[in-house]
């Protein structure tokens, strides 16, 4: 299938994106892999990570570093970089998650991990940090 204005963004394979990836053989100690749920790379500015969870479930301590590490690393890089951990209340497996409006229940910025002061969706912090990328603002998201 051909990418376009039109498709970006939608998931081009419904049925092979429900396809499990076994990882249970790549354990290394008491490691394995663990997943990313969205990325967005901005102009060679910064990076978005999103990671979605159904109403309060709660990251893995493994995976919670996983991702803070990977934020700080691009920092220390020279690429701002925040985690959005995002709530939906998608309860069907069959159907779509609405990342857009899932709500920011914590994010990972500046070296720390903090819980948003109102409740925003990620399109909204995701905007706000890409605005401050852009240098439209100037303490940041």
């Amino acid at each position: 299938m051909e990418y376009s204005d039109l498709t970006r963004g939608v998931i081009q394979f419904k049925q092979r994106a429900k396809q499990i990836i076994d990882f249970s053989g790549l354990r290394f100690k008491n490691i394995t892999p663990t997943d990313v749920d969205g990325m967005i790379e901005y102009q060679d500015k910064g990076f978005v990570f999103y990671e979605y969870k159904l109403r309060d479930a709660q990251m893995s301590r493994g995976q919670r570093l996983a991702l803070e590490r990977l934020a700080r690393n691009n920092e220390t890089a020279g690429k701002r970089s925040t985690v959005l951990v995002c709530s939906h209340t998608t309860d069907d497996p069959k159907q779509s998650v609405d990342a857009a409006s899932a709500k920011v229940v914590e994010l990972y910025y500046n070296g720390k991990w903090e819980k948003p002061s109102k409740s925003l969706s990620a399109f909204e912090v995701t905007q706000r940090f890409i605005k401050f990328l852009d240098g439209e603002k100037k303490k940041g998201i």
